[in-house]
């Protein structure tokens, strides 16, 4: 209940739970959960957090220690409106699958008798980690997030497919809404109708943020959405 949308209840207690450990396993998530994007930002963006437990009466300050890892056979959902929870997330895919031949049922016994020299590797890269204030993101982990991510969201995917999106505000850049609605037409196959026009320029600015950009719808005879350009068949961005 800590990480997915789930009934609402009186206490916190998976979060009460938190206080103070190491590693926090989610294991065997249901295969149609949906990942709470507010409570995963709680949990990952801040030192404490006050929750009461189940037969508290008042609320405790619990502080977040743990490194939280979820464990499943289904990639969990994101709503459209919490995809900026995906900076957040590690999305490590187990792409090997070991047939039965190949299984080594005395690894265990193996790695015991390397203890000490596995704990030295452990040490050396725990060190390089401190050094450097973190590790690097290996690409195939990035490229993973990405796809992951846009696979949630066909917004996500249409934004970093077609939007060039600078670092920074650019008021000499933007596109017309009615270029930027076709092209979303030819992306999904669906028409927008008029009212659906205001709440697809929202939600390209909402998405844009969420890459870190900015943009800004500006009304008129011609909406235009200033601070983004339409990148265009084979042409790169900048």
């Amino acid at each position: 209940r800590v990480v997915t949308h789930q009934p609402a209840s009186s206490h916190d207690a998976p979060l009460a739970a938190l206080n103070h450990i190491r590693l926090a396993l989610y294991d065997e998530l249901e295969g149609d959960c949906e990942l709470n994007g507010a409570q995963v930002k709680r949990i990952t963006g801040s030192p404490s957090i006050s929750a009461r437990g189940a037969y508290a009466s008042e609320h405790e300050t619990i502080r977040i220690t743990a490194k939280q890892v979820l464990i499943s056979n289904h990639r969990p959902r994101i709503k459209g409106e919490d995809l900026a929870v995906g900076d957040r997330l590690r999305y490590i895919q187990w792409r090997i699958r070991l047939p039965e031949e190949r299984v080594d049922y005395q690894l265990r016994d193996k790695l015991l008798k390397e203890r000490s020299g596995i704990l030295n590797w452990v040490l050396s890269h725990a060190k390089a980690w401190k050094k450097n204030m973190g590790l690097p993101m290996p690409e195939r982990l990035a490229e993973d997030a990405r796809e992951y991510l846009e696979d949630e969201s066909e917004m996500l995917a249409f934004v970093r497919r077609y939007l060039y999106v600078p670092a920074a505000y650019s008021p000499g850049i933007e596109v017309a809404g009615a270029a930027l609605a076709k092209r979303w037409e030819e992306f999904t196959g669906r028409r927008l109708n008029g009212r659906g026009f205001a709440g697809f320029y929202k939600e390209i600015v909402r998405t844009v943020d969420s890459e870190k950009g900015d943009c800004r719808i500006l009304p008129g005879r011609v909406t235009k959405i200033v601070g983004v350009s339409l990148i265009e068949p084979g042409e790169r961005p900048l």
